[in-house]
């Protein structure tokens, strides 16, 4: 199939499509592909952030149209998708393998899978690229950390990055509150710890919040929804736990070219710079 760079097709939407993992757990996808027959690459992007928000015609359309399926599947432990919990990003390596295998069989895909999307749908892309699936043939990366223990957690020189693991967390609680019937109980404690702010994405602490200590006492409040934050605060070290985050230790495994996107002041710039 002979892609285009004129809008040909017309979008045809199928809502939760859905996916196994190799562990059994159900993955569920939106796709968009084009209203023909045939069959056409496929272009996937994973994300925690709820796949019924992507706003259209974004980043979905204009390919679509163009002859390619585009595919937003929402990651494990959120949204639609299955699972126990939402643990980033560990599961990410080998969900992101399943998917591009998964994506490549279906009816109407051509066998050869692109990834593509932003921040953590960057990082994603950066997880599965070692574990080297048969039909990935490219990525694009955007603003995205590489190595999740410099770029992500402790950010650039050991610190523990509060200002932004803590908002996140309460910010990706949310579902993970909703999935587990904790929202009346244990969301109105934690917003209690934001700021008056009216912020959409990761709002920020208030004060008191900010000088609350010991820092485990985040991982206390927030284990029934965020048990990935102790883990995180117990491994305070570059060490085992992380390095099978960090792709930077991986450049070896990856045989697929990747196109990285990233900025200045970006605080993911390393991840580019891979």
């Amino acid at each position: 199939m002979v892609q285009s760079s004129q809008a040909q097709y017309k979008v045809v939407v199928e809502k939760d499509v859905p996916g196994q993992t190799r562990d059994g757990v159900t993955l569920y996808a939106d796709v968009y592909r084009p209203d023909a027959t045939g069959r056409f690459p496929v272009l996937l992007s994973r994300l925690p952030y709820d796949k019924n928000l992507r706003a259209r015609p974004g980043d979905i359309d204009y390919f679509v149209e163009r002859g390619y399926v585009v595919m937003m599947q929402d990651t494990r432990g959120r949204f639609a998708s299955g699972g126990d919990e939402y643990y980033p990003p560990f599961y990410e390596i080998q969900d992101g393998y399943d998917a591009v295998e998964w994506a490549a069989a279906l009816p109407y895909s051509d066998g050869n899978v692109g990834t593509m999307g932003q921040s953590y749908l960057g990082a994603t892309q950066y997880l599965l690229a070692p574990t080297r699936p048969p039909h990935l043939r490219a990525s694009f990366p955007v603003s995205a950390a590489a190595d999740f223990y410099q770029c992500w957690v402790y950010h650039t020189g050991g610190a523990f990055e509060l200002g932004w693991q803590i908002p996140y967390a309460i910010l990706m609680a949310r579902d993970s509150l909703q999935r587990q019937s904790l929202t009346d109980t244990l969301l109105p404690a934690l917003e209690r710890d934001l700021a008056e702010a009216h912020i959409a994405f990761a709002q920020p602490l208030s004060d008191a919040a900010y000088r609350r200590l010991p820092l485990m006492d985040w991982a206390d409040r927030l284990q029934p929804v965020a048990r990935y934050l102790g883990d995180y605060l117990n491994h305070p070290d570059d060490g085992p736990y992380w390095w099978a985050v960090n792709l930077e230790r991986q450049h070896a495994n990856v045989s697929v070219p990747m196109y990285h996107v990233t900025s200045w002041y970006d605080i993911f710039l390393r991840g580019g710079r891979t």
